[in-house]
């Protein structure tokens, strides 16, 4: 005989599977600062590259403004205001990826809690059936 209740729950943890299946996986198998920590780290790469073409642009379009400040001397000076305009980008894309990921992941564990809650109410389901 069929159960609808089984039947619901069959149905519910398909539509997981089917939307939500690798996220589910990744999110079982993997610790909370791995998850967290991988798309942090592929942002910082990310803006590091950028950040270089971006220099590398500008060096060649100001071609002549680097000339005069390296015979002026003053290319520590450069380097220095070059360098910090890396780090407060850098740091600004991180703590927007942090709070990208972090949010991802707590979305992503709440759908685990249902996903098992709902699988814990199939086996009790199907425990119930083999006691009949």
């Amino acid at each position: 005989m069929l159960n609808p209740r089984k039947i619901q729950l069959m149905t519910r943890l398909a539509i997981l599977e089917k939307e939500r299946g690798g996220e589910l996986r990744r999110m079982r198998e993997s610790y909370r600062s791995d998850y967290i920590g991988i798309p942090m780290m592929k942002c910082g790469l990310r803006i590091t590259a950028v950040f270089l073409l971006v220099c590398i642009i500008c060096a060649v379009v100001n071609l002549d403004f680097i000339l005069e400040t390296v015979a002026n001397e003053q290319l520590g000076l450069l380097a220095v205001g070059v360098l910090a305009a890396y780090l407060v980008v850098l740091l600004v894309s991180l703590i927007v990826a942090f709070l990208c990921a972090s949010a991802d992941y707590y979305r992503g564990l709440r759908d685990v809690e249902e996903y098992e809650h709902l699988l814990k109410g199939l086996a009790s389901l199907e425990e119930d059936e083999w006691k009949d």
